[in-house]
């Protein structure tokens, strides 16, 4: 196959066409003055817009020239003359709108134009009104095929065509990415929509999409091309545009042996003005060097002895080839006038007649006998919405030549490729991948740092899952039932979400990874949460409020835990429905990688926003709990270990969100920040709340790490009071040295001994009550006192206190949900106490009266009351008896410590 050149179209001064015009109107009146029958047409062109100027000036010859072979041949020896009036659009829809209407009024038989499409349509409407044939032989939009420009015909290809052929070009070499740039109007946006329908059917990605108004955008475009590491890239739009645009990409590297450019036929225009340009030094060899490889699709613009003879007086006549577009604007009136005289031959009319537009209008009827016509550009047919049904031929720019590499076959439009070579930028044949050479910034399934991962992770989870099947085995066991073993098996559970989530991580991005990593989290931290609040809730609830025997149960827990589980679904559902997140490509150029990211289409940061802040509330009523119940004693729950655990979850959460945000592009550091951060933060989680129940058990070494219900019988020690056992006297306590020897009374003798007996507590005058075990030491002497001292499974460090019993009011209290219940009033501190049982109530009572009645005892025995105060008296206690008031005392100077 021969190569195809093309040399360069110069300027064409607006003076000469404008002689040009008035030559041709000159001519036009001398024929009229010789009887001759005019048949006016009229061309609408952008003959001053720059960058379609000389385009349209070139149209403009070629109708010139055709209609005076026309003339000459056909029309002047049957005395009919053909004419056309030429009009300057500017390239803009009012201006060639208001020419269209002067045209109509004047009763011109069609019109040739306009060049894009964008004007045309405006045009066609316009004529459309007036019934006037209207043709075009470049404006390519799919729009005009609708019916509503019912006058309108063309003699290209729609812009479905060639967007079809550019994918053919794009699946001939193989390639599944691309990169697209073009220009905002019908035009534009026409081709690239059929390109990326074809795309989408035959799965090719399009990675970027940059449509561009005007040269302000231009920037902006080949920016977004560098950061998708498109390595194809397709552009259409005005040649004019692509020639601004070429060196703005060659300086951002988007030119040379890993990339491919492919084109529309504006392109060869684009070449041809490069090299005019160069010649001025307003382009420079280096723009038409980076064009190396380029290829274009084209609409083949002609072909045959008619447009071998058409070029070669069209040569000799201006000394310059055909230029772009000119073959199809010609045959767009050789249509017209073929029709008009296949209908005056085949009718009565005269060509007066036809001059008058006395002629049908209907397309159906005036071009359906010329279908077939060989133009210049080839035979002419088309489709039933008068869409020219053409051919396609494949370029490639090389060196300064343009070869033929392939054509459309039939109506298909499928291109075959023949035997000339392609050469691409490198010189070479060999062709280019679509892939950058970037590498990617992830950790694969089989990379030695994932295998170690998933082996860690696999691990936690087989032990998680082993510690699950153990604390179901062990459920009913005392020490394992007192910490709600269903609350560990639901937790459990919830970390093995949170173990699984790493598997998102490893391996490219997808969308169902993005929008699972979320899901995983989320509802692994939600459902532990849950938990941790609720058994801090019913700690507290227990603990420090006045509900000590009040049975909180399980279920309630477990609807308050799972509420906040619901919250957690809620937002991730609509996250899920109204913005999923999806992977988007990010390139490092400098350190030459690239990975894919998660985001969101719209309102990723609201949502990030929400769930964190959701979470975070989670955390902090958590923290909360814990502070508050950080204090109640291991044997009666685990406050303890749920602290810690909610203290990690805060700190470690916090650390693994504030490091990966700051990581920002490190993907690599991303992933070992939250790996291993969450490895650690579920671990030990797992260890607090699981794995040291289950090591507690293993080892047999329970007795300060099992709580214990308050409200359980049996206190487990050996002075402990029971249901109905009264008081067991503990041993004898040490008399003054400044007591009397002698014998005492039987009431003093039984008051000396003094009683010990652990009771639930809660110190209500504190500003922070709640239920503790207390022992309740009782002595008379050197006087009477009440002594409390944390009971031995407390913490040493807890405050113990001194209260003289001389001034104290002691009755028995009636606690909502609380039974068997006394308060003692001290003047600086009151407290609530929770008997075993009513005769240990009245017990209590009875000697608290006793030892108020006996402010001292003299060596006869003898006893002195206050007034009322007697043995029997119902009335309270210490009303008006002297005090020695309360203090606080050390555990090393209680009383029998």
């Amino acid at each position: 196959m021969r190569a195809r050149e093309h040399l360069i179209i110069p300027m064409v001064r607006t003076a000469r066409a404008n002689v040009a015009i008035l030559a041709t109107l000159l001519a036009l009146t001398l024929n009229v003055a010789h009887g001759l029958v005019d048949l006016k047409f009229g061309s609408i062109l952008p003959l001053s817009f720059a960058g379609l100027s000389d385009l349209s000036a070139s149209i403009q010859l070629a109708l010139d020239l055709a209609v005076s072979d026309y003339n000459t041949r056909v029309f002047n020896p049957l005395n009919v003359n053909i004419s056309i009036v030429y009009a300057d659009s500017q390239f803009t829809p009012s201006i060639a709108t208001s020419y269209a209407r002067q045209f109509a009024a004047q009763g011109l038989l069609g019109v040739v134009g306009e060049v894009g499409s964008g004007v045309t349509q405006p045009v066609a409407l316009e004529l459309a009104d007036k019934a006037i044939l209207q043709c075009s032989g470049s404006s390519t939009s799919e729009d005009l095929s609708l019916k509503q420009y019912r006058y309108f015909f063309r003699t290209i290809p729609p812009d479905s065509v060639q967007g079809f052929v550019l994918g053919q070009i794009v699946d001939t070499f193989g390639w599944k990415k691309l990169g697209l740039i073009y220009q905002d109007t019908a035009y534009g946006k026409g081709i690239m929509t059929n390109l990326r329908a074809h795309a989408a059917a035959t799965d090719v990605t399009v990675l970027t999409n940059q449509p561009y108004i005007n040269a302000d955008d231009y920037e902006n475009a080949v920016k977004a091309l560098k950061a998708s590491d498109a390595r194809i890239i397709v552009w259409t739009g005005v040649y004019s545009e692509l020639v601004d645009i070429i060196p703005i990409a060659r300086r951002h590297g988007l030119f040379g042996p890993n990339y491919v450019w492919i084109a529309t036929e504006n392109a060869i225009s684009a070449i041809d003005a490069i090299r005019s340009r160069i010649l001025t030094g307003a382009s420079s060899a280096d723009d038409l060097g980076s064009l190396n490889g380029l290829l274009i699709s084209t609409p083949v613009e002609g072909q045959g002895s008619r447009y071998d003879n058409f070029s070669a007086l069209y040569s000799s006549t201006y000394n310059k080839p055909v230029g772009q577009y000119s073959a199809f604007f010609v045959d767009c009136l050789s249509i017209m006038l073929d029709g008009l005289t296949k209908y005056q031959n085949t009718s009565n009319s005269t060509w007066n007649d036809i001059a008058q537009g006395n002629f049908p209008r209907d397309l159906t009827v005036l071009l359906k006998p010329v279908d077939g016509l060989t133009g210049l550009t080839g035979p002419i047919h088309f489709n039933t919405n008068f869409d020219r049904v053409g051919r396609y031929e494949v370029l490639n720019f090389h060196q300064g030549t343009l070869t033929k590499i392939g054509e459309t076959v039939d109506e298909t439009y499928n291109v075959q490729r023949n035997n000339n070579t392609v050469l691409f930028a490198s010189g070479t044949p060999v062709v280019p991948t679509d892939q950058p050479v970037l590498v990617p910034d992830w950790f694969e399934y089989g990379h030695a740092v994932s295998v170690i991962v998933m082996i860690l992770y696999g691990a936690m989870m087989g032990i998680n899952f082993a510690s699950l099947v153990t604390v179901f085995i062990w459920r009913r066991h005392k020490e394992v039932k007192a910490l709600s073993p269903e609350f560990m098996i639901i937790m459990g559970l919830g970390m093995q979400l949170s173990y699984g989530a790493v598997f998102t991580l490893i391996g490219e991005q997808t969308t169902v990874k993005c929008m699972a990593r979320p899901w995983l989290y989320g509802i692994s931290f939600a459902i532990v949460m849950g938990c941790l609040i609720g058994k801090a809730f019913r700690i507290w609830k227990v603990f420090a409020n006045e509900r000590l025997a009040a049975p909180i149960r399980f279920l309630q827990i477990l609807r308050l835990a799972g509420a906040f589980s619901v919250g957690e679904t809620i937002i991730l559902l609509a996250w899920s429905i109204y913005s999923p997140l999806s992977p988007s490509l990010v390139a490092n150029k400098e350190k030459g990688t690239f990975t894919y990211i998660c985001v969101s289409p719209e309102q990723s940061d609201v949502f990030n926003g929400v769930i964190f802040g959701y979470n975070g509330l989670l955390l902090l009523a958590a923290t909360y709990l814990a502070v508050l119940t950080r204090n109640v004693p291991s044997r009666y729950s685990e406050s303890k270990f749920i602290a810690l655990t909610v203290y990690s979850l805060l700190i470690w959460c916090t650390l693994i969100i504030v490091v990966s945000y700051s990581a920002g592009a490190a993907t690599t550091l991303v992933f070992f920040i939250i790996t291993f951060g969450v490895l650690f933060v579920t671990t030990t989680t797992w260890a607090l709340l699981i794995g040291r129940v289950i090591l507690s058990q293993l080892t047999k070494d329970l007795a300060d790490e099992i709580a214990s219900l308050p409200s359980t019988p049996k206190l487990g020690r050996p002075n402990a009071m029971g249901p109905g056992e009264g008081f067991k006297s503990g041993s004898q306590l040490p008399m003054s040295a400044n007591s009397t020897t002698k014998s005492p009374s039987p009431l003093a003798s039984q008051m000396l001994r003094g009683d010990i007996s652990e009771f639930p507590v809660k110190i209500t005058s504190s500003w922070i009550s709640r239920w503790e075990r207390y022992e309740l030491l009782f002595t008379l002497v050197p006087v009477a006192r009440l002594a409390l001292r944390p009971g031995a499974s407390e913490n040493a460090s807890g405050r113990s206190y001194c209260i003289d019993i001389n001034k104290v009011q002691a009755t028995k209290a009636n606690v909502k949900g609380v039974k068997n219940c006394f308060e003692i009033v001290a003047p600086d501190i009151t407290l609530l106490v929770q008997a075993t049982c009513e005769e240990q109530v009245q017990e209590w009572l009875r000697r608290m009266k006793q030892a108020g009645c006996l402010r001292g005892e003299d060596s006869t025995g003898r006893t002195s009351s206050a007034p009322g105060q007697g043995c029997g008296s119902s009335h309270r206690i210490g009303a008006d008896v002297e005090s020695k008031g309360v203090k606080d005392i050390s555990s090393g100077e209680i009383i029998g410590k």
